[in-house]
């Protein structure tokens, strides 16, 4: 199971900042109700948790998009990987 804390070591960002805790509890929160919503199991397996990695940092990084420059384009393999985890 991915914890905050491992997420930000991941990132390369402190793990004692307050904030950035926060926000990434946020993004790992989100991961797993977007992947949820797509139809993945919830299981322990190596892939279901680099997608989980990838799609937690991608909502992490792109927190404070707005709508006039939107959110850039998520990393073109996170689309195949959910759809591998779903079948």
């Amino acid at each position: 199971m991915l914890t905050v804390p491992d997420m930000l070591r991941w990132a390369g960002e402190n793990q004692d900042d307050d904030h950035a805790l926060r926000n990434m509890q946020d993004a790992l929160d989100a991961a797993e109700a977007y992947m949820a919503g797509a139809g993945v199991p919830s299981q322990d397996n190596a892939l279901r948790d680099m997608a989980l990695r990838k799609l937690a940092l991608y909502f992490y990084e792109n927190r404070s998009a707005d709508e006039r420059y939107g959110y850039p384009d998520p990393p073109p393999d996170l689309n195949a990987l959910i759809l591998n985890l779903r079948y």
